[in-house]
């Protein structure tokens, strides 16, 4: 693969050739992070699990290329390598994703130990009009404050990772070494989420199950036909134009729905 070529010149072939470094370098420092914790260095740990989970959701584009994708041919596309905040909101979504994943697992492991509720369900979705948009609409509202006190926390993920990395002055002297553990450990617990959404996600794709690949072939269709495309690349080059911070932009596009 030549070092001349910038990613949206990439072919699909050389897109799966990269992925694989990139994923190699993103798990390496993964454990990196791990062994740093272990020695007692909290703040560089932090730093280096930051940059592992950007390395994962910068493999993970790579790798959906690879399979077929065309993310690559979108305009501002390389705000994904270039723009840490960008990384991070996509990183906050994957978290998102790993909490709504952890309430259907609850939810199969209820029924399958009171297969009575089931029957119960079953007869209230039959009987209840529009009753998945009103669960839905319920467990969204309960989530909520959940998921914007960890919109802050990840919109926070630079400072954090700064942090970890530099000594600084603002009011009083900062260093990496003042980084405790309790401070890893809720980085750690967070990212290890997006790291598993990740995994989980190239999982599904690399599925040699017929079902799954025709699933998958339905959905980069739809990527074509329905512009998709495109619609991912009008919101890259309005945020880009607005010069702010991924994070500052979707405040300003939810603020109509506080």
């Amino acid at each position: 693969m030549s070092s001349k070529k910038n990613f949206a010149e990439l072919s699909k072939e050389e897109c799966s050739q990269a992925y694989k470094l990139f994923i190699d370098t993103a798990e390496r420092r993964w454990q990196d992070g791990i062994n740093l914790a272990y020695k007692g260095s909290y703040g560089y740990a932090i730093s280096t699990l930051f940059t592992s989970i950007e390395d994962h959701i910068k493999s993970l584009v790579i790798f959906l290329d690879g399979k077929g994708f065309r993310f690559r041919n979108m305009k501002e596309v390389e705000c994904f390598f270039e723009d840490h905040q960008i990384r991070y909101i996509i990183a906050f979504a994957m978290f998102g994703m790993s909490i709504a994943g952890d309430e259907l697992k609850k939810f199969i492991l209820r029924i399958r130990e009171k297969p009575d509720e089931a029957k119960i369900l079953y007869n209230e979705m039959k009987t209840t009009e529009d009753y998945f948009e009103k669960k839905l609409l319920f467990y969204f509202k309960r989530k909520m404050v959940v998921l914007r006190n960890e919109f802050a926390w990840f919109s926070k993920a630079e400072i954090f990772k700064q942090a970890g990395m530099y000594c600084d002055f603002k009011d009083m002297f900062a260093s990496p070494l003042n980084v405790g553990k309790e401070e890893y450990k809720e980085v750690f617990k967070r990212l290890e989420r997006v790291k598993e959404v990740v995994k989980f996600m190239v999982a599904g794709f690399e599925s040699t199950d017929n079902s799954v690949q025709k699933e998958i072939e339905k959905m980069k269709a739809s990527f074509e036909t329905n512009d998709h495309y495109k619609k991912i690349s009008d919101i890259l080059i309005k945020l880009s134009a607005s010069r702010m911070t991924a994070f500052d932009y979707v405040r300003k596009l939810a603020q109509p729905l506080e």
